[in-house]
C-alpha cells in the first residue's frame, strides 16, 4: 500500500511503535516531490523510529539533493514521473556518481535477466521490480535465469 504525505506525524502514526512489522520497514521518499527541508527532517523522522529510507531520485540534481539530505539508500528511478518514459540509461548515468556506502536501487523498466545483468553490472545493489511481476509479462524465474 501506498500512502503520500509530507508530515513526519504519518511516520510516527502509520509506521512506528508496536505495530511497525506489521506496517512498514522502510519509507519512500521522492526528491522531486520534497523541499530540501522536507527531505531532511522526514529522513530524521524516520530514523528516529528505526526505519530505512530510500531516497528516489530521477535527475543528477536531485542525487545530490539526496546525498546532501543524508541518504544512506538511493533508488534511481528509471521512469521520468513527468513522461512515464523508462529508459534504464537513467541508472547507467547516475550509478556512475553513487558512492560505494551507499545502498544503489535501481528502479523500474527492468523487465528480463538481461537487465537484471547490467544492472549488476553497474554496482546496483537492489533492483526494484513492480510492473512487469504485476502484468504477468515475467516471473521471478524469468529474472533469475
Amino acid at each position: 500500500m501506498k500512502n503520500f504525505s509530507r508530515a513526519s506525524s504519518t511516520i510516527c502514526g502509520g509506521c512506528a511503535g508496536r505495530y511497525r512489522s506489521r506496517f512498514c520497514d522502510a519509507i519512500l521518499l521522492i526528491v522531486a516531490a520534497l523541499t530540501q527541508e522536507e527531505l531532511i527532517r522526514l529522513r530524521e523522522a524516520a530514523a528516529a523510529y528505526h526505519l530505512d529510507v530510500l531516497m528516489e531520485v530521477h535527475t543528477l540534481a536531485e542525487l545530490e539533493r539526496a546525498r546532501q539530505a543524508g541518504a544512506e539508500m538511493i533508488g534511481i528511478n528509471n521512469r521520468d514521473l513527468g513522461t512515464f518514459t523508462v529508459d534504464l540509461s537513467v541508472t547507467e548515468k547516475l550509478s556512475e556518481e553513487v558512492p560505494d556506502e551507499i545502498v544503489l536501487v535501481s528502479e523500474s523498466g527492468i523487465k528480463s535477466a538481461d537487465d537484471v545483468a547490467r544492472m549488476e553490472d553497474l554496482g546496483v545493489d537492489a533492483i526494484l521490480v513492480g510492473e512487469a511481476l504485476m502484468r504477468g509479462e515475467l516471473s521471478i524465474e524469468n529474472l533469475r535465469d
